[in-house]
């Protein structure tokens, strides 16, 4: 079962052996975050696409996803072009997705709409 309010959860450590979710629950956490994260077709990674007026924007979003980042001790790729940011998310340590990248995602949409005021 998916825990509700993901953006109130924190961050926890993947012991060794941890395995990646499978795709059943990927699926039901993709259901608790915005609807334009994508998983990539084999459900090892999680994207979405922010669209902003400006690059300083992107900027400002960056500085505030790396604040969340570092609290959480969960990084995700960040690939800024001069309207969009692309934010990839999966955990390295065990090559998939794992509950702490649906957290941080949910932490980054509600930066999204209601830190920045935008329309996510």
């Amino acid at each position: 079962m998916v825990a509700r309010e993901l953006h109130l959860r924190s961050c926890t450590l993947c012991p060794d052996g941890t395995r990646p979710l499978p795709r059943e629950d990927v699926e039901a956490y993709l259901d608790e975050i915005h609807r334009d994260w994508k998983a990539d077709n084999k459900f090892l990674k999680i994207t979405r696409t922010f669209q902003f007026k400006s690059y300083q924007e992107g900027i400002d979003f960056i500085n505030e996803i790396a604040r969340v980042a570092n609290v959480e001790n969960h990084h995700p790729n960040l690939f800024l072009t001069f309207h969009d940011l692309k934010v990839e998310i999966y955990t390295t340590k065990i090559n998939g997705l794992h509950e702490n990248d649906f957290i941080v995602a949910a932490k980054i949409d509600r930066l999204y709409n209601q830190n920045l005021g935008l329309i996510g």
